[in-house]
């Protein structure tokens, strides 16, 4: 059969570019690391409001604790001062239950002053997260959409080549495609070359005059001696 030069070299440079765009979707950027940090930064706020929530409840409840303390303390102290209670161990008992109620109202007031403190921080820390959260946000939805863009662009140039691909293989002598795809799986994806300023177009060795003149005969494959790659020479 004769030699099916220009069905190979073909054949050779749409398995060329299918390697390339195959290689050009596995890199690219998916957006998962981005993905990774949001989520993460996601459980953070989440953290950072549930604190939040829990020290506005704390807040709370302290302030009417304090407010209870102090009802009840003016509720003594207004027994107390009234002049209707003349017994001595009950006046005195009453100066004591105001004294443990002021001891109560200190620790209340310095507990708010402690939760207001810790609220502002944690609301600070809240709203910084929120917007780095909105921030990560945008920048993972624009590189999911020019991930999507340039891998249907990638697998439309597939559909195209992949079945000119099968095509041309199938009209190619069985023989000659398995040695073809034999030479490709050790050769780094490339079988057939031609002979470029007389040196191959695969290893770049220089090829021996009677081999270029060899690689342009129709009836007979050549092969590198360096790599063995298929050589093809233009003609004289």
């Amino acid at each position: 059969m004769p030699v099916q030069a220009d069905q190979l070299l073909h054949l050779q440079e749409l398995d060329l570019r299918i390697d390339q765009l195959t290689r050009e979707k596995a890199a690219l950027d998916t957006g998962a690391a981005l993905k990774q940090e949001l989520d993460h930064l996601t459980a953070a706020l989440a953290d950072a409001e549930a604190r939040l929530h829990h020290l506005q409840a704390d807040e709370v409840n302290a302030e009417l604790e304090l407010k209870s303390v102090e009802e009840k303390k003016a509720v003594v102290s207004r027994k107390l001062y009234e002049g209707k209670v003349i017994n001595p161990k009950e006046l005195q008992a009453m100066e004591h239950e105001i004294e443990m109620f002021g001891r109560q109202r200190g620790r209340l007031d310095e507990r708010i002053l402690t939760l207001m403190d810790e609220t502002e921080q944690t609301t600070a820390e809240v709203d910084r997260l929120r917007g780095e959260r909105g921030d990560l946000h945008h920048r993972w939805e624009e590189q999911v959409v020019a991930w999507k863009k340039t891998a249907s662009r990638i697998n439309a140039e597939l559909h195209r080549i992949n079945p000119e691909r099968e095509a041309l293989a199938a009209a190619i002598e069985p023989a000659t495609l398995r040695r073809y795809d034999e030479l490709r799986r050790r050769s780094n994806n490339l079988a057939a070359v031609r002979v470029v300023d007389g040196r191959c177009g695969g290893c770049r060795v220089a090829v021996p005059a009677l081999t270029v003149r060899q690689a342009r005969d129709p009836e007979r494959y050549v092969f590198c001696e360096n790599c063995a790659r298929i050589l093809f020479a233009p003609a004289d």
